[in-house]
């Protein structure tokens, strides 16, 4: 059913009473915007809500206009770690009704929370809509990982990206990389650049240091650690 999250929710109570939003209305906030994970999320989410910019709106009053994300570990805005708490907790309700707000202890509760709300948002007939909802949620798992093994099969920059944004939208929190196997060595080493010299499959087979940068960097920004397995050359 169209605004259905999913993972599915531990708990979930959605109500029959639409919500019209506005895009050119609508904003978040934030107490915790000094963190450039919550500051991008915010940005980006919006972007994502609203990717379809003809959408309709007529004035109603049933209407979302804010949606408040509360941090309380506002600290915490580094690399994400194994066994981080990653609860939030969403509330959306009319303006009469009390504040709207996606709450968590730590900045990755808030990613995931960030990302059901932008699944309760759907489309019909051209207006943006969302239920008033109630929403209690936690991983099951503390590790939740996909791995790609990019020694047998090299796979581009830009594709492992896509499978980062996949991961971030399905909640997955480890990107698992086989980076080296003794089918290819397409890892830049500063140290030891003979490795890559006569180990990749060619020149334009391999990652520099600055694609693992991104890679690290990009994967932080939506609560992903990156897990680097690298073996020894020989296997």
């Amino acid at each position: 059913e169209p605004g259905t999250p999913w993972p599915f929710p531990q708990f979930y109570n959605r109500s029959s009473v639409i919500l019209r939003i506005d895009p050119s209305r609508f904003y978040f906030t934030s107490n915790s915007r000094t963190c450039d994970i919550v500051d991008a999320a915010l940005t980006r989410y919006r972007d994502i809500l609203f990717y379809k910019r003809n959408a309709k709106y007529a004035k109603t009053n049933h209407e979302l206009v804010e949606v408040r994300v509360e941090v309380e570990d506002t600290e915490n805005c580094g690399y994400p770690q194994f066994g981080e708490d990653e609860a939030y907790a969403i509330t959306v309700l009319e303006k009469r009704h009390g504040p709207s707000y996606i709450s968590s202890k730590t900045v990755w509760g808030a990613l995931r929370g960030l990302e059901t709300f932008s699944q309760l948002v759907y489309q019909e007939e051209g207006y943006y809509m969302i239920h008033q909802t109630l929403i209690q949620d936690w991983p099951a798992y503390l590790h939740r990982g996909i791995l790609l093994d990019t020694a047998r099969h090299y796979l581009p920059l830009k594709t492992i990206l896509m499978n980062l944004d996949a991961m971030e939208y399905n909640k997955f929190n480890v990107f698992h990389w086989h980076l080296i196997d003794d089918q290819s060595f397409p890892y830049e080493s500063k140290y030891y650049p003979q490795l890559m010299k006569n180990g990749a499959f060619s020149p334009k087979h391999v990652y520099t240091q600055e694609d693992i940068r991104l890679i690290v960097e990009y994967a932080r920004m939506r609560g992903i650690r990156v897990l680097p397995e690298i073996d020894s050359p020989g296997h």
